[in-house]
């Protein structure tokens, strides 16, 4: 009885059909496919916790005392999360006021960064919690309400489905603008909500920074609660893996971001970067499944058409995000 082979995989599968081809159509197609997963290496694990806007203006930045600091990324766990989060907020001497959605409310929150910002610089702010950045107003607003109200409870929850996102969503479904410049900013603004994020939940009841400056109370549909300070503390090395350039130790980063604290989409998102880097395509294909499943997003989705070259995932790109959404991507990653 002769054993049964395994199947090919997406990957093998392609380079054995490759390898059969005359030298001079191989060579276009190996020079497509590099240029293909280099659009993917630059989408997969796109953003770290982030999400920027440039409404108003904030003195909530980094701490004077912490401006130019290195700091020893190897140390990060949620005890010095935690600590270093208590610190700064401490550090503003803010008013005590009597409850703590007022205290939200009136915190000096800072969008001024844009949304163009460089993400290495994003992934520094991220590091020493600077209100600049998503997870910064996260740890913060967290921290704020342990200090000053004790007795309620304070939890983390990533952003599974955006409230904003989605009014966008069927904004552009219901009336996307003719002019193209407009139509490509509606759309990108659409990109810009399904950027990985969290928000702090007091008492159960969710808290986004970003309801002090829209007309509505912010509520998202679909979170995922995490521990508090695990999960920022996961985030955090987020980011330090962000600033490794080594695949390897990229990788041992975010793995020991999961176990901090397992289950986050954003840490499988940017595991499946460091994969494809170390020519694991099909390891990282596997976990964009999963994420797509849990927090489904355009960029998860162009993604995966590039790694699996599946039409699939490019019908429900065109369907979910009308078809001019992959073209912005194609800009985005080059193509």
């Amino acid at each position: 009885m002769t054993q049964e082979q395994p199947s090919l995989t997406n990957t093998e599968e392609a380079a054995k059909i490759m390898a059969k081809l005359p030298d001079e159509e191989r060579k276009v197609l190996e020079g497509e496919r590099d240029r293909l997963m280099d659009v993917a290496r630059h989408t997969a694990g796109v953003s770290v916790m982030i999400r920027n806007y440039s409404h108003g203006n904030g003195a909530n930045v980094i701490p004077k005392n912490a401006e130019g600091k290195e700091f020893e990324a190897e140390k990060i766990n949620a005890k010095t999360a935690h600590t270093m989060a208590l610190n700064i907020v401490r550090s503003m001497n803010l008013p005590v006021y009597p409850t703590s959605k007022e205290a939200l409310r009136n915190f000096p929150w800072n969008f001024e960064t844009g949304v163009n910002v460089d993400q290495r610089q994003m992934s520094e702010y991220n590091l020493l919690l600077d209100g600049r950045s998503c997870l910064g107003r996260t740890a913060q607003a967290a921290a704020l309400v342990e200090l000053q109200f004790p007795k309620e409870t304070v939890g983390c929850a990533e952003v599974l489905s955006d409230h904003l996102g989605g009014d966008m969503l069927t904004q552009v479904h219901d009336s996307l603008p003719y002019d193209e410049k407009l139509r490509d900013e509606w759309l990108k603004e659409v990109l810009l909500y399904e950027e990985p994020h969290a928000v702090v939940t007091v008492d159960g009841k969710q808290f986004d920074p970003l309801s002090t400056v829209f007309p509505v109370e912010i509520e998202h549909p679909k979170v995922q609660e995490h521990p508090l300070w695990e999960g920022i503390a996961s985030a955090m090395m987020i980011a330090e893996a962000w600033l490794e350039d080594n695949p390897d130790k990229k990788l041992q980063i975010l793995e020991n971001a999961e176990k901090q604290c397992p289950g986050t989409t954003v840490v499988a998102e940017n595991k499946a970067s460091a994969l494809i880097l170390l020519g694991r395509e099909d390891e990282a294909v596997i976990l964009l499944k999963d994420v797509l499943v849990k927090r489904p997003c355009a960029r998860t989705l162009f993604c995966l058409w590039l790694l699996t070259q599946d039409d699939e995932y490019k019908q429900r790109l065109d369907k979910e995000y009308t078809p001019y959404m992959i073209e912005i991507l194609k800009k985005e990653g080059g193509l």
